[in-house]
Formats: structure tokens, C-alpha cells, sequence
């Protein structure tokens, strides 16, 4: 089970540790990651501190408050092309044993509907491109920068979520115990 919430300026030290550990993944791109973990810690402090905000970060805990990923992203205005104002998704991580439980899936729809909020359509993200996280939810790709609209990424996880409860009702009424212990470790329903 995990809880995810909006981060403050006070979770800057378990940011740090999250972002640390996605750094010290193998990439080839951006480069650098690791030995800048204070700079990004520093950006991110002053970035959140800022009024009015424009960069909002999602934490994944679980029961005992451990850090368990987190989703970072930026509203931006472009100056040249369109959309003029969008959302960018500047990382989006979850620790490697906590993986396939369904917490980057919300934090990134808890990081879509706080951004349709804000009046958001659309969204942007960067990945290597040998990662297809993004594809599920309609982005279209370039090379390594993918966008989408909100509303897709929304309507791709309600999709799957609605394909899961079809599988659980195909059960034999007795399996109530193993459709319990999905959405726990799915973390939606």
C-alpha cells in the first residue's frame, strides 16, 4: 500500500534521495545526473518556493512514510510554436523493487488531474528513447521528447483500470481475497 501527496519544500531531503537513485540508473542522457544531485536539490528548492508556483512535485510513500517515487513536473510557456503554455514532465521515478505495483500510473494521474486544474491541456516529457512508458497513454514521440494532452493520458488509465475490473468479474464470486490484494498492489480502484 502507498499514499501519494503533493511534496512540500520539507521533502526536499527524500527528493533528493529518489532523484540520487534515479541518477545512479544507467543512461546516456542527461548527462551528469549524479554528480549534479545538489544543483537539481537547490533548483528544485528555489523553483518551490516561488509565488506563484510553477513546478509542483508528487511523492509515493508507503505505509511507514518511506519514499517510494516521486513525479516532477514544470508549467512552461514557449515563446516560439504552440501550445504557448503546457505542462513538462521533467522526471517521473519509482524505486526499482516497488516497480509494477501501478504507483508510477498515479502519480502520473495525480500529476495529470492537478494539471488540468491548473488549466493545462497539454504535456511534454523527455526518455530515452529505448523507454515506452509514455506510448500507453497516446503521446506522440519525438525521438526523445513525447507530448500528449491530459485528457489522453487520463482516458488511457481509466481504460486500464476499467480492462482490470473486467478481469476480476470474470473470477467465480470466490476470489474476493485475490481482487483485494490486485488493488492493493495496483494501487487503483
Amino acid at each position: 500500500m502507498y499514499t501519494i501527496r503533493l511534496a512540500t519544500l520539507a521533502d526536499l531531503p527524500q527528493i533528493r534521495m529518489l532523484w540520487k537513485a534515479f541518477a545512479e540508473e544507467p543512461r546516456d542522457y542527461p548527462i551528469n545526473m549524479a554528480g549534479a544531485t545538489d544543483t537539481f536539490t537547490r533548483q528544485l528548492a528555489m523553483a518551490m518556493a516561488q509565488v506563484p508556483t510553477h513546478v509542483f512535485c508528487f511523492l509515493a510513500e508507503d505505509e511507514g512514510a518511506e519514499p517510494l517515487g516521486f513525479f516532477l513536473y514544470e508549467i512552461q510557456n514557449r515563446f516560439i510554436g504552440e501550445p504557448t503554455r503546457y505542462g513538462f514532465v521533467h522526471c517521473a521515478y519509482v524505486v526499482p523493487d516497488r516497480r509494477k505495483e501501478g504507483i508510477i500510473t498515479a502519480l502520473a494521474e495525480m500529476g495529470c488531474e492537478h494539471g488540468l486544474a491548473q488549466g493545462l491541456i497539454y504535456c511534454e516529457a523527455s526518455h530515452r528513447p529505448t523507454e515506452h512508458f509514455w506510448e500507453r497513454f497516446g503521446t506522440v514521440d519525438y525521438d526523445i521528447r513525447c507530448w500528449t494532452t491530459g485528457a489522453k493520458i487520463l482516458s488511457a488509465i481509466d481504460r486500464g483500470r476499467a480492462r482490470r475490473l473486467v478481469e476480476a468479474e470474470r473470477g467465480n464470486g470466490l476470489d474476493q481475497e485475490t481482487l483485494e490484494s490486485k488493488e492493493r498492489h495496483d494501487g487503483s480502484v
